[in-house]
Formats: C-alpha cells, structure tokens, sequence
C-alpha cells in the first residue's frame, strides 16, 4: 500500500508524530456515467495537521462535484457520502495503520534481538583465554587446557555432586567447550591472514 507523506521517517519517527496529532487519511470520490457510478478512494496520506486534512480533500470533492452526480440513482447518494467524508477530514486509518506499524516494529526488534545474540561472540579472546587458564594462543597449548579443564569441570568426573552442584558444573563445561571453540576459530582465522 503506497502511504503519501511518510518520506523517508522511520517507524519510531511516524509513531512520535502519531502520538502528536498525525494521521492516515484517505478521501472518497465518486464518478458517475448516466446508469453507471463509480465510488472510489483514494491513496493513503500521512498528514500532521488537521487543516491540511481539509485540504488534501479538496481534489477529491472537486472530481466528485464535476463528476459524481449524474449517474441515477447512485450517483447522487455516492457524491453526498463521498462530500462529507472530505468534508470531515477523510476516513482516519490511524489506528490500524499504527496497530500493523507496533507489529513490525516489535518483528523488527525481535529480528535485531536474534541477529545479535546469532552474531555477537558471546566472550572475548581475553576471556576465553582466562577461562581456559593459558597465556599463548597456539593449537597445543589450547588443546592442552581444554582437556585438563574438561577433566576439572565435567559433572561426569564427579559422582557424588547435588543437583545444584551438577547445573554449576554442566555450566561450567559449556562455557569451557564455546571458549574453545572460539578460540580455535580465532587461531585459525590468524593463520589465514
């Protein structure tokens, strides 16, 4: 659906100046041809002021002034309808407009949400490195560590844990193998350059 007016503003932008008294008008006409009339709207406007409401209209109950009259008996009734929908500032869409505008914002931000938790590492080399206890980043010395820190933290290695002190330890084991393995990418992304 073609909106007029909007230009370039983002949602956030359009919801702001809803909340200031925009809105989504569209205007009827009507054209009539003896035993046949057409009734019609027309594209979506984004209008900020109420006067400029008024005027958008004017085009349209002109067309329906010229045109909308002469077909019996639609013809009258349409243009009469159509007049005082313009007249009155056109047919406000804003609430359904604003309510899909809320949707797609929201899908949107939910969209982000999930690319940034998707691509966003979720430790530093500085951080995987402490994790695993070395100071030097080479294949050896990370394989090295991951098994001795995966013989210290997996709940398997420990018999006699509680429940509590298995999640603490399967946490543990977690972050060791994603600290492992963002380090080995990172190792292998520097002896590619």
């Amino acid at each position: 659906m073609e909106i007029k007016g909007i230009g370039n503003l983002t949602i956030k932008q359009v919801l702001e100046k809803v909340d200031n008294g925009a809105r989504f008008i569209t205007y009827d006409y009507c054209i009539s041809a003896v035993v046949s009339t057409t009734s019609s709207t027309s594209t979506m406007f984004f209008i900020e002021k109420r006067l400029h409401r008024l005027k958008k209209g004017i085009p349209y109950s002109i067309i329906t002034l010229l045109l909308g009259w002469w077909g019996i008996p639609w013809g009258p009734l349409l243009s009469i309808r159509a007049l005082l929908i313009n007249l009155f500032g056109g047919s406000n869409h804003t609430e359904e407009i604003v309510e899909n505008l809320k949707k797609a914002l929201k899908e949107e931000e939910e969209r982000q949400s999930r690319y940034q938790a998707a691509y966003q590492p979720s430790m530093d080399i500085a951080k995987a490195m402490q994790l695993l206890g070395i100071n030097t980043l080479d294949q050896k010395t990370l394989l090295s560590a991951y098994k001795n820190e995966l013989k210290k933290w997996h709940p398997d290695k420990h018999s006699s844990l509680s429940a509590e002190q298995i999640e603490k330890y399967q946490k543990r084991t977690q972050q060791i193998v994603e600290a492992k393995e963002f380090l080995y990418k990172e190792i292998l992304k520097n002896q590619g350059a």
